[in-house]
């Protein structure tokens, strides 16, 4: 009989389980990063080709398929490279645990 998604939610994992888990996030994250690292590349190569002029950002942001937000973050990470990059509250919000 196989258990619903609530019912074995809070079953015991195993730790070769968690384990594996965790590999799997930290190769996801580094893929993830390094994608994130090609495409800034590829923003400041195309700033130099177009120069930097009112938007610029959005033609960038149409010509890679992302958001106008992500190339915005991606300019201000590479003209102020020490200083953090900010991002919306929303998106680090714990989601609030359901009653029951």
């Amino acid at each position: 009989m196989a258990l619903s998604a609530r019912e074995s939610w809070g079953a015991a994992t195993g730790w070769d389980e968690v384990c594996r888990r965790a590999a799997g996030r930290r190769h996801h994250n580094a893929h993830r990063r390094t994608l994130q690292l090609y495409r800034r590349m590829l923003v400041s190569h195309l700033i130099l080709r177009y120069g930097y002029y009112r938007g610029i950002q959005v033609r960038i942001a149409r010509e890679l398929g992302v958001s106008e937000a992500t190339i915005s973050r991606d300019v201000r990470a590479m003209w102020h490279p020490g200083r953090p990059v900010t991002i919306p509250a929303s998106w680090t919000r714990e989601r609030e645990e359901e009653p029951g």
